[in-house]
């Protein structure tokens, strides 16, 4: 149902086709494997872990239509996912998730989404060292609080759409906001 954590890691792996027996990518499963062009999920596939395809650098696309969850830096300098992100059935996006992701132009997501990013629970213990910081350099907050970004320096990103019927985020000319529009994502 899984690969053990770290399965994969640093390999010269070219090509998977994961079985549709498999549900779960676990923590850092493809780590580093920078030879890694094409993933293919069964079906099944449902949560992507910690890490998983950081630093695939040679990735060039993904179907990730029926996975749920996407954990904290799963796909983390992926340099070369391109295109548009259909995450049809995603539930939560972790902190820097996609981070330096540059090909990805627009993010679209379905009524299903709760949570982007991980805030208190992921930089609690590190925010005195490395809070997530803008472009400026100046540290992300909302309400006073730590946020955090999913896609953060995915440079080619242009545009995110979310569902009209999602309770807990909307997008207005291609920005995302919470469900109320008073604090920008």
């Amino acid at each position: 149902e899984s690969f053990g954590e770290g399965a994969f890691k640093a390999t010269a792996l070219k090509k998977i086709s994961v079985p549709t027996t498999v549900k779960k990518i676990n923590n850092m499963t493809f780590l580093g494997c920078d030879k890694l062009t094409s993933v293919t999920f069964g079906e099944n596939v449902k949560v992507i872990g910690r890490s998983a395809f950081e630093g695939c650098g040679n990735l060039a696309s993904i179907d990730l239509g029926n996975v749920e969850e996407i954990g904290i830096t799963a796909f983390k300098d992926a340099k070369s996912l391109a295109g548009e992100l259909a995450l049809k059935n995603v539930v939560s996006v972790g902190t820097e998730a996609f981070y330096g992701c540059n090909g990805i132009t627009a993010v679209s997501f379905s009524d299903t989404l709760q949570l982007l990013g991980e805030r208190e629970q992921y930089y609690s213990a590190r925010i005195a060292v490395v809070p997530p910081l803008t472009a400026s350099g100046q540290a992300l907050t909302l309400s006073g609080e730590t946020s955090s970004n999913p896609f953060a320096y995915c440079t080619g990103l242009e545009r995110f759409e979310v569902d009209v019927n999602n309770a807990n985020y909307t997008s207005v000319d291609g920005v995302i906001y919470g469900k109320t529009n008073e604090w920008i994502v």
